[in-house]
């Protein structure tokens, strides 16, 4: 279930993009699984996911730096026309920027996937990337914001979200 719609002028979209299994697949194949879900604007659990997400981007940072081939499927999120909640993939840094592409077509803003965006720093709403724990099977890291959104749906399909993101249930 999905959180009630207060009003059309306070929707957000976050737009969650479950990357495969391996973090090398990930990595080439881009996400998997693609959906939009519709939240409120303003929601607490939300709003702190991306306070969090945003207090520990130098982790993230630093995973982009070292080009490491332990780490795949790198990617963050923000804010597209304002309002929708959107991943981006192929990421470069340059100074207080990040370019990358689009993992998926808006629904609520223009653009289409694949498209180049740059976004400052401080835009950053949410950010990932994938390791492999000791049996070779992929791990994500970040998708700080994905946790409040499970909390609205079935717990089996939540937990079917997290054993994909090699997360452990609850």
């Amino acid at each position: 279930m999905t959180k009630k719609l207060l009003s059309p002028r306070i929707l957000t979209l976050a737009l969650a993009a479950f990357a495969v299994a391996s973090p090398v697949a990930a990595q080439e194949q881009g996400a998997g699984e693609q959906f939009a879900v519709v939240t409120e604007a303003g929601d607490p659990e939300t709003l702190a996911a991306r306070a969090k997400a945003q207090a520990t981007l130098p982790e993230w940072l630093g995973v982009l730096a070292a080009q490491s081939p332990d780490h795949g499927g790198i990617q963050f999120q923000f804010a597209l026309g304002g309002r929708e909640y959107i991943w981006v993939e192929n990421v470069a840094r340059e100074g207080d920027r990040l370019t990358g592409t689009l993992v998926m077509a808006p629904v609520a803003a223009e653009g289409a996937k694949g498209d180049r965006v740059e976004v400052p720093l401080a835009e950053v709403t949410d950010w990932a990337y994938w390791t492999r724990d000791e049996r070779g099977q992929g791990v994500a890291h970040g998708f700080h914001t994905y946790e409040p959104l499970f909390a609205d749906m079935p717990p089996e399909r939540a937990n079917e979200l997290r054993r994909q993101l090699g997360w452990a249930e609850r």
